[in-house]
Formats: C-alpha cells, sequence, structure tokens
C-alpha cells in the first residue's frame, strides 16, 4: 500500500479512536492492499487490536469505525476488531485469517 494512504489510514484511525477514548495497541493492514495486488474497487482489511473491546460484542466493537470511516478518499474498509487474548489465540490456529493478517501483514500503529 502507497505512504500517502498508509498515512490516511492511520492518521484517521488514531483520530477516530481518540474520539470514541479506544486505546489502539496494533493495527494491521493485510489482504490485496498490504500485498500490493489490489484491484480499483478492493477494500483494505484492517486487523485492531485492543483491550477496550472487552465485553464490548463483536459487532459493536467496529461500529463508529465504519460510521466514521473517510468513504471518499479511503478504500471501503473490512475490519476485525479483537482483544489481546482473541488475537494471541487465533494468531496460532492453522489456518486462520488473523493468523494470515498477522504474518502477511502490515502493522501502522
Amino acid at each position: 500500500m502507497d505512504e500517502k494512504t498508509v498515512g490516511k489510514v492511520e492518521e484517521l484511525l488514531e483520530s477516530i479512536a481518540e474520539e470514541e477514548g479506544l486505546e489502539l495497541e496494533e493495527v494491521i493492514v493485510f489482504g490485496s492492499r498490504a500485498r500490493e495486488d489490489y484491484g480499483e474497487e478492493s477494500d483494505i482489511d484492517i486487523l485492531i487490536v485492543s483491550e477496550d473491546f472487552v465485553d464490548v460484542s463483536k459487532p459493536k466493537r467496529s461500529r463508529e469505525l465504519y460510521l466514521k470511516w473517510d468513504y471518499e478518499n479511503l478504500p471501503e474498509p473490512e475490519f476485525i476488531c479483537l482483544t489481546p487474548k482473541e488475537f494471541s489465540e487465533k494468531r496460532s490456529r492453522k489456518p486462520h485469517i488473523v493468523r494470515t493478517a498477522a504474518k502477511e501483514g502490515t502493522a501502522i500503529v
């Protein structure tokens, strides 16, 4: 993914996190955008790890991220929001998308 887009994504996520009182422990961009083999209509896959997701239902974890995303200037996102414990457990499973994200993705936060 080009540096300009990485910068925009990082800046936007940090802004949303600050507004929502969310501490971002890890943010990984993965999939076709990270591999740089994406098409014009490709989404951007983003894995977010935060202790603040504990006791929050999975649909609610990403709600504000989707609502506040800059759809005009950035590719459509696909979020996976996990607690550190969930991330640790899922990244060791074979095969699992979280394992692939951790192994092949690009950490931006």
